[in-house]
């Protein structure tokens, strides 16, 4: 396998098929609603999986990159046609089982939407972490990200950056955002 999403025509084609079916902040907050949604950031998954089946090709999105569940094969084709099944494998985005193996989660800092890449938690993938596991965004770095004095400021570094958010959220004052991180996975992500 190559390293996660090392080729640049599966990442162009994966984050044009997730933006085409509304895979967005507001996409997915409007297909689960808002208790379903209040839920799944508790914690709480059926809520946000019974209403993602509604959802068609975002549901099926939902449900894989989001609750960690099994699609098959021909829903994910289906719901990310521009890159293929055999490409989504090679590029470490989904297992040969057809389920998740990135966390692709739309997050907006109240500007602009972004699709935030990380490894799946411990709750949604069975087995030990990697050691080279990727944490995604959690309660804690969103209570960082707001304690950030927004100031303009023509360069900011992030030094362990992780999945990247708080370079993102930089990216609204910054001119300038230098993130890096010892984990190499952490920066192919």
């Amino acid at each position: 396998m190559t390293a996660p999403l090392a080729d640049s025509r599966v990442l162009d084609g994966l984050a044009r098929d997730l933006r085409s079916v509304g895979f967005t902040t507001g996409g997915v907050a409007e297909l689960l609603g808002e208790h379903a949604e209040a839920a799944l950031g508790r914690g709480v998954w059926w809520p946000a999986e019974r209403a993602s089946r509604a959802g068609g090709r975002l549901g099926v999105l939902v449900r894989l990159f989001l609750l960690g569940g099994t699609e098959t094969r021909d829903d994910v084709a289906d719901a990310l046609p521009s890159v293929s099944y055999d490409a989504l494998v090679a590029n470490g985005v989904v297992e040969p089982e057809v389920r998740a193996a990135l966390d692709i989660r739309p997050h907006s800092d109240g500007a602009t939407d972004f699709l935030v890449v990380s490894d799946l938690d411990s709750a949604s993938r069975p087995g030990p972490l990697r050691p080279d596991h990727v944490l995604g965004i959690g309660a804690a770095s969103m209570s960082l990200a707001r304690a950030v004095v927004r100031t303009p400021v023509r360069a900011a570094l992030d030094l362990g950056t992780g999945c990247g958010i708080q370079a993102l959220h930089l990216n609204a004052h910054c001119e300038q955002i230098v993130a890096t991180d010892t984990n190499q996975r952490a920066l192919a992500l």
